[in-house]
């Protein structure tokens, strides 16, 4: 036979080696072999293997040998061994690799190895315990002897053992992912267990093979008899707490392994196949925890390329890139998930939305939350709340949000205390401070307790108006309610009074920040100094900042940045220009608002060199310039008559989606206007008149002027063409004049009826000018035709001059055809003649 007959049972290092059929005799106990015959068996972590027949079986013989079924009782069975293995052969026994003997997969196994009870004569469907294996009662004879008995009824309680812990694993893990801790999760494993003299377990532990005694201590080992019941070493319930250990063991070394690898490359090809998805996502959350984007995203790429993934694995992902502030990664992500439940999963969703929402991406949020909704999502109360949250940051917020609400109680979903807070703060942030007190009192009706989230908000609400007896109200209760007031209730109790005029409240409110050890950033001091130098207390504004630098206040450039604007709207440019030269100095860190105000006052004082330096120092740090910093730069630009640099700077203020000021672009158009620049100036009216700002009238004449001086006609007639009847006469005569006579002369015709429809009279002259134009080039003699054929129908006529010109050419478009139409105009003009002397004589009646 292939098969040896000593067989081995193995326990992590150890190796049982006894020999014979019976299970009494001489066993030996020996250290495992750091080097064993692998017979050329494949590392436990490549797949292929994981179905094969052990390397110890012959390939070509039944292994079956020393098998009892276990559908008989122990006592039909004989000793000899090759009745056992001819019954196995009759009843048609599977391989081991054979999955059509295994059990049905329950619905949580998917993706998990299969716990397999072998049989010799039928496949079961369900995954039997020891506990279903029929023994015979007492007094029944049978051909076993008493230690052989013995062992029989321990290795069942072995079985029993460690099949149910592997199913109260399968149902404690399997469902709670985000739960799962690396010492939680036991062994993956396949059992295959054939009960009676030929007990054959295969053991297939999931781990990371990094030597060969790792392959030792995990390959299948084979045994041939029970284990001895004087051997009080090796109980069965020792060997499952053995086990056990060794799975915990196994998973948190590999956890570990590609948590502290510096190649992460290489440890996922060592452990990544050994570990399962709630481990890779425990990883992935270690993993963004500490803000390693980079390893984040290369372990969620090879958990996708290896199918390695599930829900957890997405909502976690997208999170982590929200913390990143790119949106378009996470819908690039969540774009690219294929099954339709996953996509439509509530959790997945509101981690999308969530990133937009965090990015500033409000209105693309709606757009996807309707398309999720149509695809089939369920949104629950946390979706709400997350589209709640960014009405807070938007304009027209408020009127959003009560849809929202609306929309949600229609689902039968009802208010919670985090609903309400975030309600009343986009009150708060919309100014609507009613509102902000009604859903305040609505959500105290409800039995909802107020927290310290609930009363920063609606104190929030209060510092819109500086409503500091109310303010004063909300403190008194939270002190009744045995709140303490925090950092974030004074400070905004500080922005209440500030907003309120209350400087000296204020200042001794600060004085009580200081002594609880809340004003340790620079925050309440900006408070403060901002509201006195917006009031015109520059000195006393000037005195807060002085002290909180003594101090040496943790500072952010906040205090510096108001500090300069407010030097430079005293016009004090050469204080602020100091104080920013300070800053740059002392501090290497910036952000759009300090250099907003260093811009400023080096724009101010006319400091080209230090405004290029500022310009570049916002490239160089990736900080995206905001409408405050095109602003200040196109009006400088103006200033310096540096003008084309001033629209190149527009246009790309309006391609970052900031709308610009009407004025500047009026003063901006004028003056590129004045230097020739006529395209410029007319794309600068293009900008502004797709804004979503209301144009002034008045613009639509002055760009006009400024195409007809630069000869842009047709761009002209679109001017004409859509504000006609906005546009001032004299500006529409010039304009029609300057086009019949050097527009182009296909479209003389459609200007002309144009400013017909604007309900402007069309003056002869332009008439005259038109024709001449015609009977000039007698390739057009059918625009002429038309015209004199639409001209009659209107009202209009030629004059005696026109005619004239038009019968000396008569020969050009035909004798009959001109001398029809112009009969037509002669109707039409003693139509006009006789309702032009009926009109003078009910005048002179």
């Amino acid at each position: 036979m292939a098969t040896p007959a000593h067989r081995l049972i193995q326990d992590q290092n150890l190796n049982f080696l006894y020999n014979g059929t019976t299970p009494v005799g001489k066993t030996d106990v020996t250290k495992a072999h750091k080097r064993g015959d692998l017979g050329g068996r494949r590392a436990l972590n490549d797949l292929s293997n994981s179905r094969n027949p052990s390397s110890f079986h012959s390939k070509n013989k039944d292994s079956s040998i020393n098998v009892i079924s276990i559908d008989k009782y122990p006592s039909t069975v004989k000793g000899k061994s090759s009745n056992a293995a001819e019954k196995g052969r009759v009843a048609g026994r599977k391989a081991l690799s054979d999955l059509t003997n295994s059990v049905k997969t329950h619905p949580k196994q998917i993706g998990m190895p299969l716990y397999h009870i072998s049989t010799s004569s039928k496949a079961r469907t369900s995954s039997p315990l020891a506990s279903d294996i029929k023994t015979p009662p007492y007094g029944t004879k049978s051909n076993m002897n008493d230690n052989e008995v013995i062992a029989n009824r321990e290795l069942r309680f072995l079985a029993t053992s460690v099949v149910k812990s592997l199913r109260s694993y399968e149902d404690d893990v399997s469902d709670k992912d985000e739960q799962a801790t690396p010492g939680y999760h036991l062994i993956a494993m396949e059992l295959s267990l054939v009960l009676g003299h030929g007990f054959q377990p295969v053991f297939r532990f999931n781990s990371t093979i990094n030597n060969s005694s790792q392959i030792a201590a995990t390959m299948p080992v084979h045994i041939a008899n029970p284990i001895c019941s004087n051997d009080a070493s090796v109980h069965p319930q020792v060997r499952t707490k053995s086990l056990r250990k060794v799975s915990k063991e196994t998973t948190e070394s590999a956890i570990r392994d590609i948590q502290d690898s510096s190649d992460l490359e290489c440890a996922l090809l060592r452990s990544g196949e050994a570990l399962r998805v709630q481990h890779l996502n425990i990883i992935l959350r270690y993993f963004g925890k500490f803000n390693r984007w980079k390893d984040v995203c290369q372990l969620f790429d090879w958990m996708r390329r290896h199918g390695k993934n599930n829900i957890a694995s997405y909502s976690s992902y997208i999170k982590f890139v929200g913390r990143d502030s790119n949106a378009a990664k996470a819908l690039e992500i969540y774009n690219s998930i294929k099954d339709d439940s996953t996509r439509s999963n509530v959790s997945v969703c509101n981690s999308t939305l969530s990133c937009l929402i965090k990015c500033g991406k409000f209105n693309s949020s709606l757009k996807l939350f309707n398309q999720m909704k149509q695809a089939g999502l369920i949104p629950d109360i946390i979706t709400y709340s997350t589209l709640l949250s960014g009405c807070a940051k938007v304009k027209g917020g408020y009127s959003k949000a009560m849809e929202l609400v609306h929309e949600m109680k229609s689902r039968g979903l009802s208010m919670d205390d985090v609903l309400y807070g975030t309600l009343i703060s986009v009150c708060a942030s919309n100014n609507q401070c009613d509102e902000a007190e009604k859903y305040f009192d609505e959500m105290k009706s409800e039995g909802n307790l107020p927290n310290v989230f609930h009363y920063s908000s609606l104190l929030n609400a209060y510092a819109i108006d500086g409503n500091y007896r109310k303010a004063d109200k909300v403190i008194q209760d939270m002190r009744s309610a045995g709140l303490t007031l925090n950092k974030v209730i004074l400070t905004t109790l500080l922005k209440v009074y500030v907003r309120a005029g209350l400087f000296e409240k204020s200042r001794e409110l600060l004085d009580e920040l200081q002594a609880l050890g809340y004003a340790e950033d620079e925050m309440p001091y900006c408070l403060l100094m901002d509201g006195l130098a917006k009031s015109g207390k520059l000195v006393e504004a000037k005195i807060v900042f002085d002290e909180m630098r003594r101090k040496e206040v943790k500072n952010d450039g906040y205090s510096y940045s108001i500090m300069i604007s407010a030097l430079c709207r005293g016009k004090l440019i050469d204080e602020a220009k100091q104080l920013a030269s300070e800053f740059e100095m002392k501090y290497d860190k910036y952000d759009v608002v300090i250099l907003n105000s260093m811009l400023c006052v080096y724009c101010r004082s006319g400091d080209m060199e230090n405004v290029m330096k500022m310009m570049k120092k916002m490239d160089e740090s990736a900080i995206s310039p905001d409408w405050s910093t095109f602003k200040i730069l196109i009006k400088y630009f103006c200033k310096e008559q540096l003008y084309l640099l001033a629209y190149r700077t527009m246009e790309d203020m309006h391609s970052k989606g900031h709308q610009p000021l009407e004025d500047l672009c009026v003063s901006l158009m004028k003056s590129l206007g004045s230097m020739g620049a006529y395209s410029e100036a007319f794309s600068v009216y293009t900008m502004l008149k797709y804004s979503k700002r209301t144009m002034n009238k008045a613009l639509h004449g002055k760009i006009l002027h400024i195409l007809l001086s630069g000869g842009l006609l047709k761009d002209a007639y679109l001017v004409v063409k859509d504000n006609a009847e906005l546009i001032p006469k004299p500006a529409i005569k010039k304009f029609a004049i300057s086009f019949t006579r050097n527009g182009n002369i296909n479209l003389v015709n459609d200007v002309i009826k144009s400013i017909h429809n604007s309900n402007y009279k069309i003056d002869q002259d332009i008439f005259h000018l038109a024709i001449s134009r015609y009977i000039e080039q007698p390739e057009k003699k059918d625009l002429l035709l038309h015209l004199l054929q639409w001209m009659p129908g209107q009202g209009y006529a030629v004059d005696s001059t026109t005619s004239d010109m038009i019968l000396k050419n008569s020969h050009f478009f035909g004798h009959q055809s001109i001398a029809e139409l112009m009969y037509k105009h002669h109707t039409v003009l003693k139509t006009n003649k006789l309702r032009r002397e009926e009109q003078r004589t009910n005048m002179s009646s």
